[in-house]
């Protein structure tokens, strides 16, 4: 069989990424300026009552608790002042920060894989912009507000560029490269720590196979790692040892949950069942991209107009979701988000078909390490976490997309490049807006799409409003309601015993007592919380105001209150209801949850609790 010829500069595909025909590419860029602008607008839209909550108090106060295994509160704390509290601009902040280091990532790679001779820099700028907007197939479950998830994924695009930059000597831009790469590890570290191991083992691999590794650059980046990391300790604890502390600690009463927190735990994949329809919406996608590509790949003129028209259909199959005109295309099921494999499988059979199997092997080393370090990366993202791995892997998806643009430079050499990736690229818009809309009509922990999210309520600071489900906004309504007519002032510690509410006592302007999120329905839910309110003065415990639920499914247990010399039935009386009229994901009950204050004086208070602490040591 004789194979396809490769792409000239003859070639409708080679007109296209070239001089020219832009009109394709200008549609590109548009597709990627709609999208942001897409995601950007319903940053307005929804909340989770419990993982957004948590975010979101972690970031308003991370002073207030001495024991983590994250630090991302502390990282994002600034910008959370610099917005003044306003939740939906610190959302739109956070992914335009995600685009911009995926967009500077690609950029460096399309650099590195070809001349400005072969890839100019305007379609390389809408190429990377196309790959760089698969960074936020992470709002297929549509958790926009920043947090421990996000700032790995940002500092391993950081990470990337660094790496891609880095050379054994030290010009300006392997300067940067390798500053770039100190800065990422730290940043991944304050993240998630097991995800900066994995990333520490995966750039001394790689700065090794590539020939870039020499002990002067690597000293420099080790040395501005650590001095960021012991500066973070100092602010955050005031030294190192209290900093150690927070994260030995942190780790200890984790385990005490009983929800998977074991590194015996942490090498493994999990399971992966593919419900029918997204099985074969990811079969007939691959073909069909990689058609387009071994399409624009033959000498015939009819083939390369075919391929055109289809790069357009593409274009616009985007443009409608952005638009609204395309809905509920795929299936909402738990691995939606893997479809972007739809991308780097499609490059791998453009390359075994379009080029010759024995020039396969011709490809540089450093080219294979890099292809191996982008195939890694998403492993590196969720390395550590407890969730199932093939879940949590797609939202840094975007390496395997980029994975996808390195194997697109390999088949054929010349000008043959861009041609090859433009199918790649539109079809990672193409995919990408699928799986956000997905998020967008399905949000994870809420009841309706965004879309149908019109009750508006005051979150954060002054003037920061959220759009939410009628449920949801009636149910925060009367959280902010009652603070209001009880006189509960901002700031005043509040102890949570939903297990699921932070979000509650963010929007009450509650001060959340021994966690960020006292979080309920685990084996050991109970005892994490007796043992984080151990660690509370009890000056705050005696302050605290308590929310409960007298009838759910994640309730800690009252009896954590006997911790500190408190009863609830003796030391509290109820000022509120709240009630929740609309189900949603995860709790099928209606909630009905209660504000009690302390009647007891705080001295009184006080005096017991440091009376039953004294009698347990």
């Amino acid at each position: 069989m004789k194979m396809p010829a490769p792409i000239s500069s003859n070639n409708i595909g080679s007109k296209v990424a070239g001089v020219g025909n832009t009109a394709l590419l200008a549609f590109s860029a548009l597709c990627s300026l709609s999208f942001m602008a897409w995601v950007l607008w319903f940053c307005q839209y929804g909340v989770d009552f419990r993982d957004e909550g948590f975010y979101l108090v972690w970031m308003a106060d991370p002073f207030k608790y001495d024991v983590s295994v994250t630090q991302f509160g502390f990282v994002y704390h600034p910008l959370f002042e610099l917005l003044r509290e306003n939740v939906a601009a610190i959302r739109q902040v956070n992914l335009l920060v995600t685009f911009a280091l995926a967009w500077a990532a690609g950029d460096r790679l399309l650099r590195e894989l070809a001349s400005p001779a072969v890839l100019q820099p305007f379609p390389r700028l809408v190429f990377a912009a196309a790959l760089a907007t698969s960074s936020l197939s992470f709002l297929h479950i549509w958790l926009p507000t920043p947090s421990y998830n996000w700032l790995v994924l940002q500092a391993l695009l950081i990470c990337l560029t660094g790496l891609l930059m880095a050379r054994r000597v030290l010009p300006r831009t392997s300067l940067v490269g390798w500053l770039l790469l100190a800065v990422g590890g730290w940043l991944a570290f304050m993240a998630k720590p097991t995800s900066a191991a994995g990333l520490a083992l995966c750039a001394l691999v790689y700065l090794a196979a590539s020939g870039k590794l020499a002990l002067r650059p690597l000293l420099l980046c080790t040395s501005v790692a650590v001095v960021l990391l012991l500066g973070s300790a100092w602010v955050i604890d005031g030294s190192v040892a209290a900093f150690i502390e927070r994260y030995r600690t942190g780790i200890a009463l984790a385990e005490l949950m009983g929800g998977g927190h074991k590194i015996s735990l942490f090498l493994r994949l999990g399971e992966l069942q593919l419900e029918p329809k997204t099985r074969n919406t990811l079969i007939l996608g691959t073909l069909a991209l990689a058609s387009l590509g071994i399409i624009a790949a033959t000498r015939i003129a009819a083939l390369g107009y075919l391929a055109y028209s289809g790069y357009w259909l593409v274009a616009m199959a985007t443009m409608a979701i952005v638009f609204g005109f395309a809905q509920k295309l795929l299936s909402t099921e738990y691995y939606r988000g893997l479809l972007l494999v739809i991308v780097p499988i499609a490059a791998l059979i453009l390359t075994l078909v379009v080029r010759r199997p024995r020039e396969i092997p011709d490809t540089r080393r450093s080219r294979w390490a890099l292809i191996l370090l982008l195939l890694v990366l998403p492993y590196v993202y969720v390395f550590g976490t407890v969730n199932n791995y093939w879940w949590q892997i797609s939202q840094a998806a975007v390496f395997w997309v980029l994975a996808g643009a390195v194997l697109a430079s390999s088949p054929v050499r010349g000008r043959a490049f861009p041609p090859m990736l433009l199918p790649l690229a539109l079809g990672a818009q193409l995919v990408t807006a699928a799986i956000v809309q997905t998020g967008i009509e399905a949000p994870y922990g809420q009841a309706i799409s965004l879309r149908e999210n019109s009750y508006e309520v005051g979150i954060g600071g002054s003037g920061s409003t959220l759009r939410l489900s009628p449920g949801f906004g009636a149910y925060l309504a009367q959280a902010a309601d009652v603070a209001q007519r009880v006189g509960f002032a901002k700031g005043t510690p509040m102890l949570d015993l939903t297990g699921r509410s932070p979000t509650t006592l963010y929007t009450m302007g509650a001060s959340n007592t021994g966690q960020a999120w006292m979080i309920g329905g685990y084996p050991g839910s109970d005892k994490l919380a007796a043992a984080m309110l151990h660690r509370v003065s009890c000056a705050e415990l005696a302050r605290a105001w308590l929310l409960v639920q007298p009838v759910g499914t994640t309730n800690i247990s009252p009896s954590v209150l006997s911790s500190f010399g408190a009863d609830i039935e003796r030391d509290y009386e109820k000022v509120g209801t709240l009630v929740m009229f609309e189900k949603f994901s995860g709790y099928p009950e209606l909630w009905t949850q209660q504000v009690l204050k302390p009647i007891r004086t705080s001295e009184a208070a006080s005096g017991e609790c440091a009376a039953g602490r004294s009698m347990k040591k």
